[in-house]
């Protein structure tokens, strides 16, 4: 889980008011909350550095490795890290390398220089003289990358995925050069657990200047490599209100079930029977939109199970875009099944769920073409997103909304609860309503025969 579920934000919350009151020993407090978030990086931190306190250097060490992997923007890791490898006399190539590199991220951020001085004079970074000194900094990292002349070639492929993480955190997320781009990607299986841990960085919300063009970045990045095991994450964003995030998301999830339609079934069909209506609705429709692969019918199939772990305020919406997803795959083997789990979920749906899906069933019947998935044209590349100027696209965006900008929204609400279509929007246009789903996810079945209410974003 990217986002922190309100259970780990109540423990967190527990657990700090324990510690406080000196109610719980500090290892047990970090243990029990890496047993509810094994990515908490306040945990792995703290983790580490009271295994360093006890002589244990491994276990500070192994404490350590998994914070820098599932937080690599985060500077306390490389600095803890180096200083672990530093002090057991090992590794002093490496140790150097990653000095480097969490140095460059507190040369970046102010706010962390404060940070890391903080817990320096508290005794954490103890091989460090101090981090006030941006001038200072600058001729210490000047100093060790002199030396990458002589790194062993072992240390060099080591650090490579980080140095490509800190190149991407230099730029802001913005702008990326091709090259830099083409690395990510010669390098897909080493980088996306990074990339991934990118995306906990904006979740917790730690990232300097650019945090959100560092997550878009990432997750494009993540949809051209490939892997399956960023799905998860990408469903996360794909459900946000703020478009620019939930749009790449999507590219992403579509990109990597382009790649490997088998992988992502196998993928989907693990989800989490707990998760949300709107996560259920956007897995519905990548696998509508997805290439043909075994399996597709049983995880949209799956995706009605435990309907009661759906808020009941999106159970009748996230239903209507699943059965659509049934009809855009299955075609005339899907009204038999939406009846049937119609049927199963009576006592969960909402009253009005049925009328609104028999409407869905009597459009499908009168136009089954309005349910086939065309492709969206034309169809962005990894290149497009990394490397355009995203920053200048926002800027443009909030000069033009200036003074208009409570208008607007309230034209928009307005249209999204009364409004009804004014003439007949392209299939892949915004629908009329203000849902901001494309017109023939949304409402052009409706349109054609009955109406069927707004369905949820995803």
């Amino acid at each position: 889980m990217i986002f922190p579920s309100a259970a780990v934000e109540r423990a967190r919350r527990e657990l700090a008011e324990q510690l406080d009151a000196a109610a719980i020993p500090p290892e047990s407090a970090f243990a029990r909350l890496l047993a509810l978030e094994p990515h908490d990086r306040t945990a792995l931190f703290e983790m580490s550095r009271l295994r360093q306190q006890a002589g244990d250097l491994q276990g500070a060490e192994d404490f350590c490795r998994r914070g820098l992997a599932s937080h690599p923007c985060d500077y306390r890791f490389y600095v803890q890290l180096s200083g672990l490898l530093a002090e057991g006399g090992r590794d002093l190539a490496l140790a150097g390398g990653l000095m480097e590199l969490g140095l460059l991220k507190l040369l970046g951020d102010p706010d962390s220089r404060e940070d890391a001085e903080r817990l320096r004079r508290k005794g954490r970074f103890q091989s460090c003289a101090g981090f006030e000194d941006p001038v200072a900094l600058e001729a210490l990292v000047s100093e060790i990358a002199a030396r990458r002349e002589h790194e062993p070639l072992a240390v060099t492929d080591e650090l490579r995925p980080l140095r490509l993480i800190a190149d991407l955190q230099e730029c802001f997320g913005n702008e990326l050069e091709r090259t830099l781009v083409d690395e990510f990607l010669r390098h897909g299986r080493a980088c996306a657990p990074l990339l991934i841990g990118v995306l906990r960085g904006f979740a917790d919300d730690y990232l300097s200047e650019g945090g959100q063009l560092m997550a878009e970045a990432a997750m494009a990045l993540l949809g051209e490599i490939g892997d399956p095991g960023s799905l998860a994450p990408l469903v996360e964003f794909a459900v946000l209100e703020d478009k620019a995030l939930s749009d790449i998301a999507s590219w992403a999830l579509l990109r990597i079930a382009e790649l490997k339609p088998a992988d992502t079934v196998g993928a989907f069909a693990a989800f989490d029977r707990g998760c949300s209506g709107a996560q259920r609705a956007c897995i519905a429709d990548a696998l509508a939109a997805m290439p043909e692969a075994p399996g597709k019918r049983e995880v949209l199939l799956a995706l009605l199970e435990n309907f009661q772990a759906v808020r009941e305020a999106e159970r009748a919406d996230t239903f209507l875009v699943i059965a659509t997803g049934l009809l855009s795959v299955l075609g005339k083997a899907a009204p038999s099944l939406i009846r049937d789990a119609l049927e199963k979920n009576g006592r969960v749906l909402p009253i009005e769920t049925r009328g609104s899906a028999l409407d869905l069933l009597k459009a499908y019947a009168s136009d089954p073409s309005l349910f086939a998935i065309l492709p969206d044209e034309p169809v962005p590349n990894v290149y497009d997103i990394c490397c355009a100027d995203r920053l200048a696209a926002y800027a443009e965006d909030e000069d033009g909304a200036g003074a208009d900008q409570d208008e607007t929204e309230e034209e928009h609400e307005g249209a999204a609860l009364h409004a009804g279509p004014s003439g007949m929007p392209g299939r892949n246009d915004p629908c009329w309503c203000g849902s901001g789903r494309k017109y023939k996810r949304c409402h052009l079945a409706a349109d054609k025969n009955g109406s069927l209410g707004n369905l949820p974003t995803a």
